[in-house]
């Protein structure tokens, strides 16, 4: 049963290779202003976009550019850092939330064994075209998926009004 378990981790891992960025997939872009050309590498703060949060950076010379919202089961922050590098961003605002865990079991069919026995030698195969129907096992699965909110953000042109 551990090996079946295995193989299901596996092939669920591999099913997420070649995926687009969800980052880039689920990018809005939200405001067409001049920013500043941003050559360095964007720095990734984790929180919430709150009014907070926003008016300290519009008070650093911050304006929002673009926005990504997904749920997802496990993102990594590096595809928000490649985001924000695509869109020019200087930096990113990370926000994942619990949004909820999805259970169940999945059939899996295994074939049974057979014995033949043909001129005094037995022989056991488990796949023949002549294969009845096979056991039936039902592996369990726990997925935990994540409300993920980048908000991208870059220096503007326009300096700040002085208060």
């Amino acid at each position: 049963m551990r090996r079946i378990e295995g193989i299901l981790v596996a092939a669920t891992a591999l099913a997420g290779v070649g995926c687009a960025n969800p980052f880039g997939a689920n990018y809005v872009s939200l405001e067409d202003v001049e920013v500043v050309a941003h050559e360095e590498e964007p720095r990734l703060v984790r929180g919430e976009t709150d009014a907070r949060m926003r008016a300290r950076l519009t008070a650093e010379n911050y304006v929002q550019i673009g926005v990504a919202s997904f749920v997802d089961t496990a993102c990594e922050e590096s595809a928000a850092l490649e985001q924000a590098k695509a869109v020019g961003a200087a930096l990113v605002v990370l926000s994942r939330t619990h949004h909820g865990t999805l259970q169940g079991r999945v059939p899996l069919l295994t074939p049974l064994p057979q014995t033949h026995a043909s001129g005094g030698f037995a022989s056991t195969s488990f796949l023949s075209p002549s294969t009845p129907a096979s056991g039936t096992s039902h592996v369990p699965y726990t997925v935990e998926q994540f409300d993920y909110t980048a908000t991208f953000w870059a220096r503007s042109r326009r300096p700040r009004p002085a208060p």
